[in-house]
């Protein structure tokens, strides 16, 4: 039996945020979700497999709000998602 997927978010710096993540399968995306509609926010993620630490940009023009980091596979099926953290658009993304 293999390892479930995880990630796991850091933290926030600036506009970057911080996680980790293990044992996702190649051609995995990892992707900004928010929190309210459920949709993933265009212009956003990064490609990854295996296990790592990674520094994601927030997209620009990404609007005020709660948000969290969804692992997925190459068809977009749900492999794990990070905790909730929030973005404020005025003053720069914020941790919960």
């Amino acid at each position: 039996m293999s390892d479930s997927p995880i990630i796991a978010f850091t933290s926030i710096s600036g506009a970057n945020v911080f996680a980790t993540y293990a044992n996702l399968p190649p051609s995995s995306r990892i992707v900004f979700v928010n929190q309210t509609s459920g949709k993933p926010f265009d212009g956003g993620g990064i490609d990854a497999s295996g296990g790592a630490s990674v520094t994601m940009p927030l997209p620009a023009g990404m609007p005020a709000g709660a948000y969290y980091l969804k692992a997925q596979d190459s068809t977009g099926a749900y492999l794990a998602q990070s905790v909730v953290f929030y973005v404020d658009a005025a003053t720069g993304p914020t941790s919960a």
